[in-house]
């Protein structure tokens, strides 16, 4: 009977297939590469026109359909849609049925087209206004605190307030290649902006 370590020792040579040793090709063989230019029907700079373009169009005539658009809220990334309702962690600052707009946004799409910000859309291409519809508290959370041998036993409660907001409209504001701010990050770190009355 073998042991499984003798076994072991010589498991390499036995499972290794026959041909691991044999060569396939010459030592001195170079690979053929395609070294013909591909030509290239349209340029970078008339497919990325051709594209703004259509993206332009469906934005000035609003026939886009139904927009959706991922924010930041207190760093964490939600995907929203119009009418969604949006359950947020902590009390973001504004009273009960106050219009907000949320500044953050990341990335703005509909079933065409999707726009990346880079981190950030610039502010003045696309907005998501919403409502804040009720701050509540969150369900009780007990926390047990106890030291063996030191007769130390508490019982903590805690309660954080949750703010649930309803997203109301998300739109465009221009069109591309018109907004004022073409870096996409400066100015963005406002977590909410009052809506005007």
């Amino acid at each position: 009977m073998f042991s499984s370590n003798a076994l072991g020792r010589h498991m390499s040579r036995i499972m290794r297939p026959i041909t691991a040793g044999i060569r396939t090709r010459p030592r001195n063989f170079t690979p053929m590469v395609q070294t013909s230019d591909i030509s290239e029907c349209d340029s970078e700079e008339v497919v990325r026109k051709e594209t703004i373009g259509s993206v332009n169009t469906q934005i000035r005539d609003k026939n886009h359909g139904r927009l959706f658009a991922i924010v930041s809220l207190r760093s964490h990334q939600h995907k929203v849609t119009d009418e969604d309702l949006l359950m947020i962690q902590g009390d973001i600052g504004a009273p009960v049925g106050k219009k907000i707009i949320l500044n953050k946004l990341l990335l703005i799409g509909s079933q065409d087209f999707t726009l990346i910000g880079r981190p950030l859309l610039p502010r003045d291409l696309a907005r998501v206004e919403a409502t804040v519809v009720e701050k509540a508290p969150s369900e009780t959370k007990v926390r047990l605190d106890f030291i063996r041998r030191n007769n130390h036993l508490r019982y903590k409660f805690a309660n954080n307030i949750h703010t649930t907001i309803r997203i109301n409209r998300i739109s465009f504001i221009n069109e591309l290649e018109k907004t004022d701010d073409l870096a996409g990050f400066d100015g963005n770190n406002a977590l909410v902006e009052n809506l005007p009355s």
